[in-house]
């Protein structure tokens, strides 16, 4: 009979393969989300061993939006998609191929008259009744299984998955737009899971067997999108805090990038040098997906004003932190005094994002910016907080209390550092 792994949305098999695991299917998990536990089937039998990997549906949606795949870009191949085979369609009545001319006009009038979010009910549909591409047959235990009366946009899903094992009737159709497309009818804490327990029984993979980095590592040689995403700040500082902030408010997508390491690179930091950074990957033709993010300050600024003339490819993408509305009524010392300044573009450094728990002073008062520089440039001048050391101690310590006791984590002011992380998950979106 063979060994069958599935992916599953819930109850609901999307896919399967038999003797071992698609590669391209793996690339939504990670090892952390291996799981092997047992189920209890009663005291006449043996107790039966699950091994899977698995995570809830918006965690697997937050990673394909990370790697590029977004249901806006999915409606977008789905237009482009109907016009091809509408143009298909259309040549094979006019020839009256295959004398079934009357099959493609009813296929022709669906996609004329059916929108894209008809489809994706049609798919909520599919799933949430379990259907398979094989439920309209007429002469098997299918069609008596389901006793459903299939709306039109139905039937011309399943029949065509059944006939020609095309996805919504459609020929190349990304398999991640597949996911996306179930996963956006499914609920956020539905659980997404490959269930591999089949192939492990079966002798294809040992129980210790890493099947998520070995497919991983089978896709790298041809996909760069199984690549992390490299992240290159104005130093280590920079990289400290966004990594650790990474790890704590984001496990579930921490995997999918990679920092520059400062200390065993033995690189200097500041804007300049990731400039020099910028052009040496421009220059070298790397493929990886390259995110370089610069201070929200006057130096950032201009560090980015040098590469205008600079062409940077597809892949590298540059940006500075976002303005955020602290910074915008923030105290400041400077030679006419202390002022409330916006400080947006001119002294938000990544302190400024640390959160009022690390920002407030031993008087319960925000740290202040200090004017310093000034660039002709721009015509502005260049600041930063006065106690940077003080408010990183600080934050290190927040984030130390909150892997301790991760329940407190959400009493923690972190909406400035999720600001900067909202910019990065959308680099390549």
């Amino acid at each position: 009979m063979g060994s069958y792994c599935y992916l599953k949305l819930g109850d609901f098999s999307l896919i399967s393969s038999k003797s071992q695991v698609e590669p391209e299917s793996m690339l939504i998990f990670r090892e952390a989300d291996k799981k092997v536990y047992e189920i209890d089937n009663g005291p006449d039998e043996p107790p039966e061993r699950v091994y899977e990997y698995s995570n809830t549906a918006n965690n697997i949606k937050e990673r394909l939006n990370v790697m590029g795949h977004t249901m806006t870009k999915v409606e977008e191949s789905f237009g482009l998609l109907r016009i091809l085979e509408l143009k298909r369609l259309k040549e094979y009545i006019d020839e009256d191929a295959f004398g079934m001319a009357e099959k493609y006009e009813f296929q022709k009038k669906i996609l004329e008259e059916s929108t894209f979010q008809e489809f994706v009910e049609a798919c909520k549909i599919i799933r949430i009744n379990d259907f398979t591409y094989f439920c309209l047959r007429e002469d098997g235990i299918c069609k008596r299984k389901h006793k459903h009366e299939f709306s039109e946009i139905l039937k011309y899903i399943l029949e065509l998955s059944q006939d020609d094992g095309r996805f919504l009737g459609f020929l190349n159709l990304d398999l991640y737009d597949e996911f996306l497309i179930f996963l956006h009818t499914c609920p956020d804490n539905e659980i997404v899971k490959m269930d591999i327990s089949d192939l492990v029984n079966g002798g294809w993979y040992d129980h210790d067997d890493e099947v998520c980095n070995y497919s991983i590592n089978l896709l790298k040689r041809s996909h760069y999108m199984s690549e992390k995403i490299i992240l290159l700040t104005e130093g280590s500082s920079d990289r400290h805090i966004l990594e650790s902030t990474l790890h704590l408010l984001f496990p579930h997508l921490s995997d999918y990038y990679s920092f520059m390491n400062f200390e065993t690179s033995n690189a200097s930091g500041g804007a300049s040098s990731l400039v020099s950074t910028i052009k040496s990957f421009t220059g070298s033709g790397i493929t990886n997906r390259i995110i370089a993010i610069f201070d929200n300050d006057t130096a950032g600024k201009n560090a980015i004003k040098t590469l205008e003339k600079t062409v940077i490819p597809q892949n590298i993408k540059v940006m500075q932190y976002p303005d955020i509305e602290l910074a915008e009524k923030y105290p400041t010392i400077g030679p006419s005094g202390n002022e409330l300044l916006n400080v947006n573009g001119r002294a938000a450094g990544i302190e400024i994002y640390l959160g009022k728990e690390s920002l407030l002073d031993s008087n319960n008062e925000l740290i202040p910016v200090q004017w310093k520089g000034y660039d002709t440039t721009l015509k502005q001048y260049q600041g930063e907080i006065i106690d940077k050391a003080g408010a990183e101690k600080r934050f290190f310590e927040k984030i130390k209390e909150c892997r301790a006791d991760p329940k407190i984590i959400l009493s923690k002011d972190w909406k400035d550092l999720e600001s900067i992380f909202n910019v990065i998950f959308k680099a390549f979106q």
